[in-house]
């Protein structure tokens, strides 16, 4: 399976597990199994919360890689004129990194459980190493519509690969 595909999905599991967007289309920029069939009218049911996954990128050891994650909160500014939706969606995205990133040290935890399995089935031969948070997107329009984002990056080694 392509990395960044299984990195979102594993997002999308622990996200979707902590039941804090439920009313909210949740997508993974690389899996189209969780994300609709192409429709002008329906691709971006908003609000939405897209995740998008980089490709890997090496260490200087070149033996452990890192992908960044943005998840990137959306809403129509015509019916969230008060920005509270997408104040909403952000806070949510902001809290499931919180927690995935605690969870992750501690070695426990429901959100870091939904990730790590999601990750095993999807991708056997990556073994996490370390998450970090990433770089926030400032906000910005989106076609129209209102976005903000979150950022984290994943680390990891692959078996296999040598």
């Amino acid at each position: 399976m392509n990395i960044p595909q299984a990195i979102e999905q594993a997002l999308y599991a622990a996200i979707r597990a902590r039941q804090m967007i439920a009313d909210t289309h949740l997508r993974c920029w690389h899996n189209p199994a969780h994300d609709q069939a192409w429709n002008a009218d329906r691709d971006r049911h908003l609000p939405c919360v897209e995740i998008r996954c980089s490709p890997p990128r090496a260490a200087d050891d070149a033996k452990t890689f890192a992908c960044a994650v943005q998840i990137i909160a959306v809403t129509d500014p015509g019916s969230d004129r008060d920005r509270a939706g997408i104040t909403r969606l952000e806070t949510a995205a902001q809290d499931a990194i919180d927690a995935l990133y605690t969870e992750f040290y501690a070695g426990a935890g429901s959100t870091y459980a939904a990730f790590r399995a999601a990750i095993q089935a999807a991708e056997p031969t990556l073994h996490l190493g370390g998450l970090s948070y990433g770089e926030p997107l400032a906000p910005y329009s989106d076609e129209g519509n209102q976005a903000v984002g979150v950022g984290l990056v994943v680390h990891f080694s692959r078996t296999g690969l040598n």
